[in-house]
This record gives C-alpha cells, structure tokens and sequence, in this order.
C-alpha cells in the first residue's frame, strides 16, 4: 500500500503544481491508509467535512439528506452556524429538504427566513423546494412562492401541478400543466405522474 501511495503521489506532482492541492492529496492518501487497508478512502465527504469550509459542511449536509438521516442533517447545519460558517445555496436547499422530510412546519419558517436574509429568494432550486415543503401546509405560501421564481424549469412547473393536485385542486392542476406548455416547457415523467 504504502509503494502505491509513493507512487500515486508521484504522479500527481508530475501532473500538477498546486501545493494547496498536493498538500490535501498528500493527507487524503495518508489519513485513507491509516484508516484501512485500502487505496481509496471510504467516505469522502466525512473527510472532506473535516476541513470545514462551506463545501465540505454542505456535502456532509446534503449526504445526510440523501441517506434520509434528515435529523442529522439539521443537527449539522445547527453546528455549521454554531461554527460561524456562513451557508451557501446548496445548503440551505440541502436542509429545506431535510426539514421537509421531518415536517416541521416552524423550523421550515426559520429556514425560509434565513434563505432571504442570505439573499437565495431569488435561486429556482431553492423556491421550488420551499414550495414542494409548503404545499403540505399553506397554498397561499405556495402560490405566492411560484409567481416569484423568476425563470420556471420543468421542475418549477411539475412541483407547482404536484402541489395542485396534492391538495385536490385538481382544475389548478390542469390549467398550470397547460400554461407549462405554452411557456415553451415541456413535461416529463414526473409531471405527467402527478
């Protein structure tokens, strides 16, 4: 193992001169090997979380989320703003899904909230999942939150048809898959199943 790392390391100074790079590289081989017998690490986000910049707190988050530990995920972010790491808009969208997940209503307020003082109210990924959250709760909020996205993608439009019908306006439903068309977007899979 130890000849592979020598040999990898090699390599990657031949190939580049960033020392900033070589220096992660050269830690990443060594703590990998430390840790098991084997020539990759296991868990690259909880190495990189360990570095703790915006990026590595937000793959931790978002891994989280996509291994639906959302409890965990919110712990994180609380501890990321506890550390005075300021969010990027990935995270915030990686913890509207978390709090989704876990419906709290409250915590999803203080988020959404957060997500305009950060100034993403303007991000389509980060309207379209406050408004997938808020359709369980308020379809004013929902309305409101669509006309404000200002350039709809499929996913914008598809949510909006899904919070229609999720809450039984099913006329709503069919004059937003309508309007989608007629703006140019088409519909896929996921719009057509809601």
């Amino acid at each position: 193992m130890i000849y592979l790392s020598h040999n990898a390391l090699r390599v990657f100074e031949k190939v580049t001169h960033r020392r900033v790079c070589l220096r992660n590289f050269i830690f990443a081989l060594n703590y990998s090997s430390l840790r098991n017998n084997y020539a990759y690490y296991e868990d690259p986000v909880e190495f990189y979380a360990q570095r703790e910049n915006v990026v590595s707190w937000t793959s931790k988050i978002s891994g989280l989320v996509r291994k639906n530990q959302p409890n965990e995920a919110v712990g994180l972010f609380k501890k990321m703003l506890w550390n005075e790491k300021r969010p990027n808009y990935v995270t915030v969208l990686s913890v509207i899904r978390a709090v989704g997940a876990l419906e709290w209503e409250d915590t999803l307020l203080v988020v959404h909230a957060l997500g305009i003082k950060m100034g993403f109210e303007s991000e389509v990924s980060v309207l379209t999942a406050l408004l997938g959250c808020y359709s369980v709760y308020d379809m004013g909020i929902v309305w409101k939150l669509f006309h404000q996205i200002p350039s709809k993608d499929v996913v914008s439009w598809s949510a909006m048809v899904s919070a229609c019908v999720r809450n039984g306006q099913y006329s709503e439903a069919l004059r937003f898959f309508r309007d989608m068309q007629r703006h140019g977007v088409q519909p896929n899979h996921v719009t057509i199943e809601s």
